[in-house]
């Protein structure tokens, strides 16, 4: 169910007062993000406030950030509060930029175009959403250019020209902000052209601090004992602080926001199972499984410094 129109940006948000936007009316049929409990940062909250407003310099954001630090879910959870349309699609080395203006299919017996992800965003007004852009292939994103200086858009199998709606927003995510990656963890990272990069706002989302990250699990499974929480909090801080791919150390395992959730939620159902180390076996599943095992027992030693497993 979607937000009304009668709803502050303070309450949506938690931060204000902001006149600059308010939430749309919904409309039948589009891709709604589902609202989910989380915590917004108010800085960059009242950043991406003024560029789903259009108040900013540019209609095309770069969130920038390790794994699992919410990126997209910063977007859906914004886009849910706002309801706006998200058309979301996933980049890789094989992705063609092409394929998300549409394609002919058979349809009745007919073949008819379809409206692709990016052409229905740009339609209706809403937000393409590329997660993990600067994994695609550079000449892929330099064929994005026109859809990024905000042109209209030629669909040259059907000859047709798009003006991007008003409400038209472009946001990408990705592990680097187009430059490679020098701590080696995040496979198929690619080096941009500036030409394309320099077209983004870009934000950073960087991990929750261990208070933060502890209420928001306190919230998601509020009947963890507090202790388990802290300790799956501090041990990830522990973890970060000496992990590879936050560039910090020699750790090839990291613990994420998202994986701290998943933890939290499975040490509560081993709980509940009766399995006699709840934690230990939620730790193994969710991050440990197929590590190095040196990196976990390093991890281990970390979590003694706060629990008896």
């Amino acid at each position: 169910m979607g937000t009304t129109a009668a709803q502050t940006i303070k309450e949506l948000f938690g931060v204000g007062p902001s006149d600059a936007i308010q939430p749309r009316p919904r409309r039948e049929g589009l891709p709604y993000p589902e609202a989910k409990e989380f915590v917004f940062e108010e800085a960059r909250t009242l950043k991406m406030l003024r560029f789903f407003a259009g108040k900013a310099s540019r209609n095309n954001l770069l969130l920038i950030g390790p794994a699992g630090a919410g990126k997209t879910a910063v977007v859906e959870q914004m886009a849910a509060r706002l309801n706006w349309p998200v058309w979301a699609v996933s980049c890789s080395g094989k992705v063609r930029a092409s394929h998300w203006y549409g394609y002919f299919a058979l349809q009745d017996g007919k073949t008819v175009w379809q409206d692709g992800p990016l052409t229905l965003a740009m339609r209706h007004g809403g937000i393409f959403l590329a997660d993990e852009i600067t994994r695609l292939e550079p000449a892929e994103q330099m064929a994005l250019v026109r859809v990024l200086d905000g042109g209209d858009v030629a669909i040259p199998e059907t000859g047709e020209v798009i003006k991007p709606h008003k409400l038209f927003r472009f946001v990408a995510t990705g592990n680097s902000g187009g430059f490679g990656d020098p701590t080696g963890s995040y496979a198929g990272e690619r080096i941009a052209s500036f030409a394309f990069v320099d077209r983004f706002l870009k934000f950073e989302v960087k991990y929750l601090d261990r208070e933060t990250e502890a209420a928001l699990i306190k919230k998601l499974v509020p009947e963890l004992p507090e202790g388990i929480i802290l300790a799956i909090v501090s041990l990830a801080e522990r973890v970060r602080g000496a992990s590879a791919a936050n560039g910090a150390g020699g750790l090839r395992v990291n613990m994420s926001t998202r994986a701290c959730i998943a933890i939290a939620k499975e040490a509560y159902a081993y709980t509940t199972m009766g399995i006699k180390h709840p934690l230990s076996d939620a730790l193994q599943d969710v991050v440990f499984a197929g590590a190095p095992q040196e990196d976990v027992d390093a991890c281990m030693t970390f979590l003694n410094e706060f629990i008896s497993t």
